[in-house]
């Protein structure tokens, strides 16, 4: 919804951050395939679903330090959603 105001920089944080969220109980299920899928075609990117997620600690590190307090109201917003 609000996704596309974030910078480039931010989006990609934004989606790999997603993508560990979805495989932390150790799958990924079709639905949050397509929530991702949703998630890019949301904001114009593309992400590649192939590879292994990276720790969610060091991508939380990352959005604290690179997102102003709006982008991060937009993204864990989303990120809400994603996990329930």
């Amino acid at each position: 919804m609000f996704l596309k105001l974030l910078k480039p920089e931010e989006k990609a944080l934004f989606l790999e951050f997603a993508y560990s969220l979805a495989h932390e109980d150790g799958r990924f299920e079709e639905s949050e395939k397509e929530m991702m899928d949703a998630y890019c075609d949301e904001m114009g990117v593309t992400l590649d679903l192939t590879h292994a997620p990276q720790e969610t600690h060091v991508l939380v590190k990352k959005m604290a330090e690179t997102m102003n307090p709006e982008e991060k109201k937009i993204a864990f917003f989303e990120l809400v959603g994603l996990a329930m």
